[in-house]
């Protein structure tokens, strides 16, 4: 991480009629304390998919319907910070877009990772710009 970027996944879920998002209050850094999507690194040999449906297994507790992952984008990250003293963070991140059923949503569990979780509407001006920038592409 110090000398070069790291490839991540990210999932933005959706309530069923894409007014309001589902974010993750983080634990660690980068973007510790702040409300933020789930995702992570991109392990060799996985496909985006491959990637966003392990990352919600191993985050979240669900499992993900792979052909309703849409919309794929990539944006820049870049943080002062990261889980490593004295490193600075530095992502190039696919996400997805996806639509979570009710179902879905109520047996989402956290790791340790996220202490918290809660539904903004897409426009909050509280969510990070980087969010932001996420959602409007999605939409």
């Amino acid at each position: 991480m110090d000398k070069t970027p790291v490839a991540c996944i990210d999932i933005v879920l959706f309530n069923e009629d894409r007014t309001q998002v589902l974010l993750f209050k983080r634990t660690n850094e980068p973007a510790q304390g702040i409300y933020y999507t789930p995702g992570g690194c991109i392990q060799k040999g996985e496909t985006f998919a491959e990637a966003a449906v392990r990352k919600m297994e191993q985050e979240l507790g669900i499992t993900l319907d792979a052909g309703k992952l849409n919309n794929p984008q990539v944006i820049e990250e870049l943080w002062p910070n990261s889980a490593f003293p004295n490193i600075s963070y530095h992502a190039i991140t696919v996400f997805f877009g996806y639509t979570l059923t009710e179902r879905e949503a109520a047996t989402i569990t956290l790791d340790p990772q996220h202490n918290a979780r809660q539904w903004f509407a897409v426009d909050d001006a509280s969510i990070h710009p980087y969010l932001k920038q996420r959602i409007r592409a999605l939409q």
